[in-house]
């Protein structure tokens, strides 16, 4: 299997996606626009992954290496390749999709329930053997609206858009189920000082820490939907 990852900061890795990929023994492409690569013609991977970042979809201006991005992961969306995008990655196909990205009214901010929208596991075998409800990583500013033709998967209480399906090839979430612990303590340290833990969803760093407990369940989790997504 041919795997392509597409990286927006050197400290955000794989975290809880590098065991599968060791398990499929998949050959990884690395991209990153971010550091101005230019990348040679290639066929089509058989799964394409966009990880998260700091900056935001409205951040073109200061991060224009984001249009081609944009343009590269529409082409992956025309191809038919299966994609999984997280957090930015999730941001980045709203808007390609025609859907509104912007900034939320409540930051969401460490370890919180994540919920299966009602129906989703009847429909889907992609969802199949998730839990209904259950604790993951979560660090974003921003929320996007559902695209039209996507459907609308995952939910909060902080935010009702955690995650949508996009004709049976693209899996989007704005949470972290890949984020392990030494993923989360690279954002803590750089990130952590400048956290207001007077709003609802923001947890501290100590609360973070506690949490960590909850990345055996997110690996596994992780792993069924990624095994289901590449066979569907």
């Amino acid at each position: 299997m041919r795997i392509e990852v597409i990286r927006h900061v050197p400290y955000i890795f794989y975290g809880n996606l590098e065991p599968w990929i060791k398990k499929w023994g998949a050959d990884v492409w690395e991209k990153r626009f971010f550091q101005g690569s230019q990348f040679p013609e290639q066929e089509p991977p058989d799964l394409c992954i966009v990880l998260g970042g700091p900056m935001g979809v409205c951040d073109k201006d200061r991060y224009p290496w984001l249009l081609s991005e944009m343009r590269f992961l529409e082409q992956r969306l025309k191809e038919g390749t299966k994609i999984l995008g997280i957090c930015l990655g999730a941001q980045l196909f709203a808007e390609i999709l025609g859907a509104k990205v912007s900034k939320a009214n409540e930051p969401e901010v460490g370890w919180h329930d994540v919920s299966l929208v009602s129906g989703v596991q009847e429909k889907h075998q992609l969802f199949k053997e998730l839990p209904k409800v259950w604790k993951t990583f979560h660090w974003h500013n921003d929320v996007f609206d559902i695209p039209s033709g996507a459907e609308r998967i995952f939910e909060s209480k902080a935010h009702a858009n955690q995650g949508y399906l996009y004709n049976q090839q693209l899996l989007a979430l704005q949470f972290h189920p890949e984020m392990n612990e030494e993923g989360a303590k690279n954002l803590m340290w750089r990130f952590g000082s400048s956290l207001d833990l007077t709003r609802p969803w923001v947890q501290s760093l100590d609360e973070m820490k506690a949490g960590f407990v909850h990345q055996c369940k997110n690996v596994s989790i992780l792993e069924s939907l990624m095994d289901r997504l590449i066979d569907t």
